[in-house]
């Protein structure tokens, strides 16, 4: 279970405010004023950490703050600072540098919890979430497997992958291939239904989850993708794609087989059309 550590400096935090992060986190109250070792609880793996106080405390325990900020930009750390809504004065304003919420507000429980849970929405996002292009990891697919509805059924998949883009690479330097990867994503996301799944399952591999997809709806689908991909380009180089697809008629213990499919269409078509390139 994920880690929260709240530091409370002049006040204690109420039994319904601590059930509620006891439920959601392996939960560590503590109090500022105790003799703690901040390194070494910011060492641990990934902690989130929330300081609440006020506006005195703040004051008072201004170097140890900069020691904890300190110890926060080594690492993946979350520090929250909340305070009274009065002024702070200039050195204080320095802490709100690298610290990736800073709130000036009165204490209240509401507002914990409402930011507590927008950073476990945002750990949540980013755990299953590619940086580059913003579709979903390889490894999120397993679990979307496994809670398809049969309503979901007959359930499209197309493979996609990027010619030449190792050679691309190799002239043009990784910021072109990245700039490359990002616009096939953007592609996705402009042709393909709302409720599908996409996922960026190799470097420049991509696979879609579509409900409710036939095979013909499939070709529909990669006939748009071709055409438009054709209308893309990257410092004068056009977009080149290969697909592959198939169509699973209901949900069975093993896709396996749909997916492999797919799969070897799509290097068929990759190599058709590095053909027709040459």
């Amino acid at each position: 279970m994920e880690k929260l550590i709240l530091f409370a400096a002049d006040f204690e935090v109420d039994q319904t405010l601590e059930s509620i992060l006891t439920e959601n986190f392996e939960y560590c109250p503590c109090c500022i004023h105790a003799n703690l070792d901040i390194s070494k609880i910011l060492a641990e793996k990934n902690p989130n950490v929330i300081f609440v106080t006020s506006s005195a405390a703040l004051e008072n325990e201004f170097q140890l703050l900069k020691s904890l900020q300190k110890e926060k930009s080594a690492s993946s750390s979350l520090v929250m600072l909340v305070t009274p809504a009065t002024p702070i004065s200039e050195e204080l304003e320095t802490l709100k540098f690298g610290v990736q919420d800073f709130i000036v507000a009165p204490y209240c429980r509401e507002l914990i919890l409402n930011r507590v849970k927008q950073y476990r929405m945002r750990d949540s996002l980013h755990l299953h979430t590619d940086e580059l292009t913003g579709l979903y990891h390889q490894n999120y697919l397993r679990e979307v497997l496994k809670n398809l509805s049969p309503y979901d059924f007959p359930l499209g998949i197309i493979f996609a992958d990027c010619n030449s883009l190792k050679q691309m690479n190799e002239s043009f330097g990784r910021d072109f291939g990245d700039e490359y990867i990002r616009l096939v994503g953007v592609l996705f996301k402009m042709i393909l239904p709302s409720n599908s799944k996409i996922f960026r399952v190799d470097g420049d591999e991509f696979l879609a989850l579509i409900p409710n997809a036939d095979e013909i709806s499939l070709q529909q689908f990669i006939r748009q993708l071709n055409a438009k991909s054709k209308l893309l380009q990257i410092r004068g180089k056009r977009v080149s794609l290969a697909f592959g697809f198939a169509s699973i008629p209901k949900k069975e213990e093993n896709f396996r087989p749909y997916f492999e499919q797919a799969e070897m269409q799509m290097y068929t078509d990759k190599k058709e059309k590095k053909i027709l390139d040459s």
